[in-house]
C-alpha cells in the first residue's frame, strides 16, 4: 500500500461539555469574547483538550481507543473560573485557577498508557483552558468571567477535520468517567 493511500486522523482527547454546561460558559463569556475581538470558536466545538495526537495512521485507531478505554477518570467538577491569553497565537482561554489534582493524575495516566501503544501525545506540559477565541485582537483587561461549574462526567475522543471555514471536530468514542482501570 502506498503511503500516499494509509488513511489517518487528526486526533485529541478532551473534556466536552454537556448541554447545560455549554449554555453555562456562553452567559459567562459572551461579553468578554465581543471586548477581546478576534474569531470566537463555536460553542459546538467548546472543549478542554487532554491530550493531543496529531495525525494518527487508522492501523493505530483502534489501539488509541483501547488505551484510552483502559485509563480511569474519576468524576470530577472543574470550576472554570480564569480568563487567559496566549500571546503567541493570540488566543483568548477560561480555566480553572486551581486544576483538580486528579485531572492532572488522568492525563499522566493517560499518556503513559497513549506511549505503550506508540502514540505519545505533544509533550507540552498540561495547563487545562478552554479556548474562546482566536485571533484575538487584544489581551483581556482585568475583567474575570462568572465562575463556570462544570461535572465533568467523561472524557472523548475527538477527530479534528481542517475546512476552509476552519477546524471542526467530532466525538468519535465517549469513555464514561469511573470506569477503565484505577
Amino acid at each position: 500500500m502506498s503511503a500516499a493511500a494509509v488513511r489517518v486522523h487528526r486526533l485529541f482527547f478532551a473534556l466536552w461539555p454537556d448541554a447545560v454546561t455549554r449554555a453555562a460558559l456562553i452567559r459567562a463569556t459572551r461579553a468578554l469574547v465581543r471586548h477581546c475581538g478576534g474569531r470566537p470558536v463555536p460553542p459546538r466545538d467548546f472543549h478542554l483538550t487532554l491530550a493531543f495526537l496529531g495525525t494518527v495512521p487508522d492501523e493505530r485507531f483502534d489501539a488509541v481507543r483501547a488505551a484510552a478505554a483502559g485509563c480511569r477518570l474519576e468524576p470530577l467538577t472543574l470550576l472554570l473560573d480564569r480568563l487567559g491569553y496566549f500571546p503567541a497565537p493570540r488566543v483568548l482561554w477560561l480555566g480553572p485557577s486551581a486544576p483538580p489534582v486528579s485531572l492532572a493524575r488522568f492525563v499522566a495516566a493517560l499518556a503513559t498508557a497513549l506511549a505503550a501503544v506508540g502514540q505519545p501525545p505533544d509533550p507540552r506540559p498540561f495547563h487545562p483552558h478552554l479556548t474562546l477565541a482566536r485571533k484575538v485582537a487584544s489581551a483581556p483587561a482585568e475583567q474575570q468571567p462568572r465562575p463556570v461549574e462544570w461535572p465533568v462526567t467523561g472524557f472523548s475522543l475527538v477527530e479534528s477535520q481542517t475546512l476552509a471555514a476552519g477546524a471542526r471536530y467530532r466525538v468519535v468514542a465517549d469513555f464514561p468517567a469511573g470506569e477503565g482501570r484505577g
